[in-house]
C-alpha cells in the first residue's frame, strides 16, 4: 500500500463525484463510502431520481433502523397529483407484491414495504449473483435493455476514471446526507 499512502493517509478512491447529460438528460452520481467501524449493525446507503413532479429517494440510515426505506418527495404544487399517482401505483401491484401502501408521512410519501417482502443483503446478493449466473450458462435469456444499459455504466465509469486521472484529485461536493 505504500504507494497510495500520502499526507498521512491511505488514498481511498472508492468515492466519486460524476455528473453527465444522457439525450439531453442531466445524471448526477454521488458515491461516498465512509467506512467507519460501528456498533450498529448495518449499512447507510443514500440515492434519489429527481423528475419533474417529484423525487425519489432510498434511505437507509440509523433514522430507519438501517432498512432500505423508498420515499417520494413531491415537488411544490404536486403533493395531490403525486400522492394519488402513487397510491394508484401501490394498488396495482398488489397481486405481485401484496400489502404495499403509501403513508403520507408530512413533507413526502413512503412506500410502506411489508417485512414478508423485503430480503436482506446478503440474500439479496445471493439473487443477483443467481441471476448473473444464468445469463452467463445461458447469453439469450439477458434481457434486450440490459445490453444497453451495461456498456453505458462501464462507459460512464472506465471513461470517468480515464478523465480523473488527467488532472490532480480534489474532493467533491457531498450531495447525500450524512
Amino acid at each position: 500500500l505504500a504507494p497510495r499512502v500520502g499526507a498521512g493517509g491511505l488514498d481511498y478512491y472508492c468515492n466519486t463525484f460524476v455528473t453527465y447529460a444522457l439525450r439531453g438528460i442531466h445524471v448526477a452520481l454521488n458515491v461516498i463510502w465512509d467506512w467507519e467501524p460501528t456498533d450498529t449493525p448495518g449499512d447507510t446507503h443514500f440515492a434519489f431520481y429527481q423528475g419533474t413532479r417529484s423525487r425519489i429517494e432510498v434511505r437507509q440510515s440509523a433514522a430507519d433502523g438501517f432498512r432500505p426505506e423508498l420515499y417520494i418527495v413531491p415537488a411544490a404544487g404536486q403533493r395531490s397529483e403525486v400522492r394519488t399517482a402513487a397510491a394508484a401505483r401501490a394498488a396495482s401491484l398488489q397481486t405481485a407484491y401484496p400489502g404495499i401502501t403509501v403513508e403520507d408521512a408530512g413533507d413526502y410519501l413512503r412506500v410502506s414495504i411489508p417485512d414478508a417482502l423485503r430480503v436482506g443483503h446478503e440474500a439479496h446478493f445471493g439473487q443477483v449473483t443467481e441471476r448473473f449466473l444464468g445469463y452467463l450458462r445461458d447469453r439469450s435469456a439477458l434481457p434486450a435493455w440490459e445490453r444497453p444499459n451495461m456498456i453505458a455504466k462501464y462507459h460512464v465509469t472506465t471513461r470517468g476514471t480515464e478523465l480523473s486521472r488527467a488532472r490532480p484529485s480534489r474532493v467533491a461536493p457531498r450531495r447525500a446526507p450524512r
